[in-house]
């Protein structure tokens, strides 16, 4: 798309009411085009360039083991997994498929406590090498959090770096950071036009050897991953551990980041992705998002989804105690959270899809 078209169909798109501008069918395409450059590859490069202060954090770490170096590190762990966090409504293309299959290695939750244990426990290095060949519930932002956090405080963290297996323990935290940089730097890669250019494969839907057989279907893709993420903080990360799928029993050791306390800030990070998604910016980037498809022809639902999102973030920030205490001790809350949450996804997954035309496929996560 030449500048002067595009600059059109900004201007076009973003007129909430417009239905039909110019009486042309609007442009999938070019909403592709922009939630590519305009968001998906800044979002990841943006993590790219956050695991490159994880990994300088953590040799920092390691070669003088001090309180104040770990809560450094502890602090870039959690600025890394914001911004991963913010790409959940991406998991598909490089992060679920071959060559590549990122995602997994990058985020893989729960951890496998007991292999990362073992992990420890062994003889063999523990590097980047050795990492790389691990399976995804050994490595990865998960993997990283049980080794620098622990529930009980920093003091409890640090001293475990202190012990006889100190220096191991430091090995294994160095190479996840370097294995997490290395797989952040392949995402940008795999997506950018320099690179593998999965966005041009994407706006390529149609073609012979394209992921989606049209653009529209590549268009439903990406509403579609908003409903299945709203849906998987729903379920995954609110119900199970206030116990809504263990007969009201809550189960605090079901949050997604426990080590951290970080659940609601992963919960929250995630909304700001949907929010980006939906409206095509990125920090201080503007571009074309769903919101100026649907408001092409369905600007009342527009509002409708504005409140939705508003809504469920609100209930989530009322939480004032980390999750995995929160579910015990303010229930009704996080019930709130839940609650807002299922109205967000039902107005995505109704309001907006029949807005769009369009419809609800599969989601990954069913049955797990």
């Amino acid at each position: 798309m030449n500048r002067r078209v595009r600059v059109v169909f900004l201007l076009c798109a973003a007129s909430a009411g417009f239905a039909g501008c110019f009486n042309q069918p609007f442009d999938q395409e070019g909403m592709l085009q922009s939630l590519g450059s305009d968001v998906i590859i800044p979002g990841y490069e943006s993590f790219s360039e956050q695991t490159d202060a994880l990994v300088v954090s953590a040799r920092a770490f390691c070669d003088s083991p001090t309180t104040p170096r770990l809560g450094e590190l502890q602090s870039q762990w959690k600025e890394s997994r914001n911004r991963w966090k913010r790409m959940d409504a991406i998991n598909f293309g490089p992060y679920a498929e071959a060559p590549w299959r990122l995602g997994p290695k990058i985020d893989s939750w729960p951890v496998r406590e007991s292999t990362v244990d073992e992990n420890l426990a062994g003889e063999d290095p523990l590097n980047l090498e050795t990492v790389r060949a691990l399976g995804a519930a050994s490595r990865g932002l998960p993997a990283m959090e049980y080794l620098i956090f622990d529930p009980a405080g920093s003091g409890v963290a640090l001293a475990k770096f202190e012990g006889s297996d100190g220096g191991r323990r430091c090995d294994y935290v160095i190479a996840l950071a370097e294995d997490l940089r290395e797989s952040a730097e392949a995402m940008v890669e795999a997506w950018s036009p320099d690179g593998d250019d999965y966005l041009g494969a994407l706006l390529a839907s149609g073609e012979p050897g394209a992921p989606f057989m049209s653009i529209r279907d590549a268009s439903n893709e990406i509403v579609n991953r908003m409903v299945f993420l709203v849906e998987n903080i729903m379920r995954l990360k609110v119900a199970k551990p206030l116990g809504l799928e263990s007969g009201g029993e809550p189960r605090p050791d079901e949050v997604e980041s426990p080590y951290s306390d970080h659940s609601l800030e992963d919960i929250l990070a995630n909304l700001d992705g949907l929010e980006s998604i939906y409206r095509g910016r990125y920090g201080d980037r503007r571009g074309v998002g769903i919101q100026s498809w649907l408001r092409w022809g369905s600007a009342p639902i527009d509002i409708e989804m504005i409140a939705a999102m508003i809504t469920a973030r609100s209930a989530v920030e009322d939480i004032s105690e980390p999750l995995s205490r929160a579910v015990e001790i303010e229930p009704a809350l996080v019930q709130t959270a839940y609650d807002q949450l299922r109205a967000l996804r039902n107005t995505i997954g109704v309001d907006v899809i029949n807005g769009l035309s369009g419809s609800v496929t599969f989601n990954d996560t069913d049955g797990d």
